[in-house]
């Protein structure tokens, strides 16, 4: 495994309900505080915080986080409703500051100071990367498949074919409900596992798309396991 680009984790957090301070990160004094401390190019609120039934939404894009001396881009922090999530390229210790750090942010405008990410219900992590992986794509796949697609599906086309490669591979993960979730009214939402060709690169360049419903740590020793195999 090689070349590592576009390393990006997203961390969510759930909270207990009411928890998050909503009616003082919704005001202008903390938008603007986050606005110039992470230097988010954007944001929106699209609904307004008094209206009825409506979602307590709101959404920075495209900020910096400062670490040892390197510019982290966080591609987007949403606050909706009981949920806090974190979209940022990094791996998922320097992500874990971040998310430190808007704590302690969140904390400032807390009246009662009591916010901490430790109180959340449900927390989990997803990672995807682009990478290089030493494996023949094809081999992956049965023979019987191959021998289909080789001897029954190209001699039927009616032009002589360039290349044949697999679009797509990814695998959706459902779960069972989790009871002490469930008395917090927090249903586990489905996750993928996606290891498949990078769309614009040729296939004997062996560069891969990856995403796991992992740590960024995890994701990595998996994708190795997946190399070492194939």
């Amino acid at each position: 495994m090689r070349d590592i680009k576009e390393l990006v984790v997203k961390k969510i957090n759930i909270f207990p309900v009411d928890y998050i301070p909503y009616a003082h990160l919704m005001r202008q004094d903390f938008i603007e505080h986050m606005i110039d401390r992470y230097k988010f190019q954007k944001h929106e609120m699209p609904f307004g915080f008094h209206m009825k039934e409506a979602s307590s939404l709101l959404v920075f894009y495209s900020g910096e986080y400062d670490f040892e001396d390197k510019k982290i881009i966080i591609n987007k922090l949403t606050f909706e409703n009981r949920k806090i999530v974190l979209e940022a390229r990094s791996s998922s210790q320097v992500s874990k500051k971040i998310f430190g750090a808007i704590a302690k942010d969140i904390k400032k405008f807390d009246p009662i100071k009591a916010f901490k990410m430790s109180d959340a219900c449900h927390q989990s992590e997803e990672t995807s990367c682009i990478v290089s992986l030493d494996i023949e794509y094809m081999s992956i796949y049965s023979e019987e498949l191959i021998s289909f697609l080789h001897n029954g599906f190209l001699p039927l086309l009616k032009h002589k074919y360039l290349d044949m490669r697999p679009k797509h591979m990814s695998f959706q993960v459902d779960f069972e409900p989790d009871v002490k979730l469930a008395q917090e009214k927090i249903m586990l939402a489905s996750k993928t596992l996606t290891i498949e060709p990078r769309m614009g690169q040729s296939l004997k360049k062996k560069v891969f798309y990856t995403e796991s419903p992992f740590d960024s740590d995890t994701h990595l020793k998996l994708l190795e396991k997946f190399e070492r195999i194939f």
